[in-house]
């Protein structure tokens, strides 16, 4: 069911990782200039919380949700 962020998951690790043990450069580190840190790598599929904004919050309920991590932003 959610094979298409599997394969945009995999697509971003990739572009991560190293490609020439001589050059250094990762797919990421030639257009952006640095490396990314791989701490903020999530496992797929795992629990997440999500805060809600300050606005839709009410006194008496959670300040979080729990969902389920799929894919990260485009942006």
């Amino acid at each position: 069911m959610f094979w298409g962020e599997v394969v945009l998951i995999a697509i971003g690790l990739i572009n991560t990782i190293l490609f020439s043990h001589i050059s250094g450069f990762s797919y990421f580190k030639r257009p952006y200039g640095y490396v990314l840190d791989y701490s903020l790598f999530k496992v797929f599929s795992c629990t997440c919380f999500i805060l809600h904004p300050h606005v839709e919050r009410i006194k008496l309920y959670s300040r979080s949700v729990i969902y389920v991590f799929l894919n990260y932003d485009e942006g």
